[in-house]
């Protein structure tokens, strides 16, 4: 007694909405956003410190700041204070937590090495 049911398989499906006409998403294809993926990016790996953009180790949970800024230094010399600007690299280095790094690599996915990523491998 099927009580007026029927059951159908996948394969059956896909005729189905072929039929009536339906588009199905196709689960291996991606969308590929650059532009989103790049804003997401300079929001994500903004640094605390300067507000540049920090730079992507590859295949790691850590992210550093390799921007060059102007930092002021001041130093006591015979009771006067002398103040001077040195221009030196950020340095500040962020470790993201271990459930975002699936969210790095889908950030940095496709982007050329040139650009905020440095892979471990070439750094060998």
């Amino acid at each position: 007694m099927s009580q007026g049911r029927k059951y159908y398989g996948i394969d059956e499906f896909k005729e189905i909405n072929k039929a009536l006409g339906f588009k199905v998403k196709k689960t291996t294809q991606r969308n590929y956003d650059e532009q989103k993926r790049k804003a997401q990016r300079a929001k994500f790996c903004k640094c605390k410190t300067c507000g540049g953009m920090m730079t992507y180790i590859k295949g790691t949970n850590s992210l550093i700041c390799e921007n060059i800024v102007e930092k002021k230094k001041s130093k006591e010399v015979d009771g006067k204070t002398q103040i001077t600007k040195v221009t030196e690299r950020c340095g500040t280095v962020n470790l993201v937590e271990d459930k975002y790094v699936p969210y790095l690599t889908y950030l940095f996915d496709g982007v050329p090495g040139d650009q905020a990523v440095i892979d471990v491998k070439e750094a060998k």
